[in-house]
């Protein structure tokens, strides 16, 4: 059940060095036991003494400094001291088999230096696995699913069920991001905006009230955020995500890709289709179109039909912000949402079209002046011989 992390640098000496500098830990074990930065090593395909000058002659090969390309990827693999504990030799012979075990895996024929380290806050014990991103046989660079945080992850939880640990639940690896300064934060019980900024999300996209992308906005601003949703210019489709908390000081923006799974775009909108499947089709209209003006009138409303047998109609007239919108008039709501729509996206392009046509008539403009300027420098010098005279020689 650990958890498994994966980088990339351009500077693989200095990466290596960190990873297999030895000496004293950074944090002083209360026990002891712990007097070693580096608990233990191993590598595949190289010498993890010696793994920065086997590294080296393969970077200057490819020349990777002149090219200024990425010449390592640093993974690290973590555990809790109950499931493997640093201060026994065992553990750490076990996490260290394992390492070598998903580099075999994960990056075939390439080069792995693997350290065991226990020298942070808490002394969990930890692997630091470098790899070499050029094949040191055929040159060819890491790519792909050896470079996949996801891949890694999975082939970590198929090597720890086969050595008898239980891998974490996804949701806990991939599902949400939380940086160890914000759990650091959260555990000593001081504020982080980052983890009230991800609450807030939560909340909102839990809000029965968002049910599309057109409502999902005004709900999250309820809670106390703002997103961003960018889009192709040309096809509308939508490119990414980015939030952020719409009062106090910390109104900075992130994407959502840097808060996890759970906040981009495929989660989100599987979140408001969710939504909208749970609404009955009157409730489902008056949340499009501006009925229902808080989740509490909608709530009960809900509980209600779930536990009645009754038509999913019988209660319309109970609550006078329930009304009913036929079809015609639902149908030209839409249509005239879509018109909108293709309104902005033309203006848009019309806008770029002129942005265009003015920078290129600047370009035209510059070309002019230019060459009206040579032809006055070309006068200037015929005026000058002419006035001169011939030459005396």
């Amino acid at each position: 059940m650990g958890t498994t992390r994966m980088t990339a640098t351009r500077n693989g000496a200095a990466g290596l060095l960190y990873a297999g500098r030895q000496g004293k830990p950074h944090v002083k074990d209360a026990q002891g036991v712990i007097n070693q930065r580096v608990l233990g090593s191993t590598g595949v395909n190289i010498d993890p003494k010696y793994a920065q000058q086997q590294m080296g002659v393969v970077w200057r090969q490819h020349d990777t400094k002149k090219r200024n390309a990425r010449e390592l990827y640093r993974s690290t693999w973590s555990w809790p001291n109950e499931v493997l504990d640093p201060r026994n030799p065992h553990d750490v012979d076990k996490a260290l088999m394992m390492g070598a075990e998903v580099a075999k895996r994960m990056w075939p024929g390439y080069q792995t230096a693997i350290y065991a380290q226990a020298d942070g806050k808490g002394h969990k014990l930890h692997l630091h696995m470098e790899t070499n991103a050029i094949n040191p046989v055929t040159g060819r660079a890491l790519r792909a699913e050896q470079t996949s945080q996801k891949q890694l992850a999975k082939i970590a939880d198929e090597v720890e069920l086969e050595n008898g640990l239980e891998p974490l639940p996804k949701l806990r690896q991939a599902w949400e991001k939380k940086p160890h300064a914000q759990i650091a934060k959260v555990a000593a019980g001081k504020y982080s905006w980052r983890e009230d900024l991800q609450q807030r999300i939560q909340a909102g996209l839990a809000d029965k009230r968002a049910v599309d992308w057109q409502t999902l906005k005004p709900v999250l601003a309820e809670h106390g955020v703002d997103v961003h949703v960018r889009r192709n210019k040309k096809t509308g489709a939508i490119n990414g995500l980015s939030y952020k908390l719409n009062f106090g000081d910390h109104q900075r923006p992130v994407r959502a890709i840097r808060l996890g799974e759970m906040y981009q775009k495929e989660s989100v909108d599987n979140g408001l289709k969710q939504n909208a499947a749970e609404l009955t089709a009157e409730q489902l209209k008056d949340v499009q179109f501006g009925g229902i003006a808080a989740i509490s009138e909608l709530t009960p409303r809900i509980k209600h039909q779930h536990a009645t047998t009754e038509s999913e109609y019988a209660d319309v007239d109970e609550k006078p912000a329930i009304h009913n919108i036929d079809a015609g008039k639902l149908r030209q709501a839409r249509e005239a949402i879509e018109q909108q729509q293709q309104r902005l996206y033309e203006r848009e392009r019309q806008q770029a079209a002129d942005r265009e046509a003015q920078r290129l008539n600047r370009l035209k403009q510059q070309k002019q002046r230019a060459a009206k300027q040579e032809r006055d420098r070309q006068d200037r010098q015929r005026r000058n011989r002419e006035a001169d005279g011939p030459s005396l020689g």
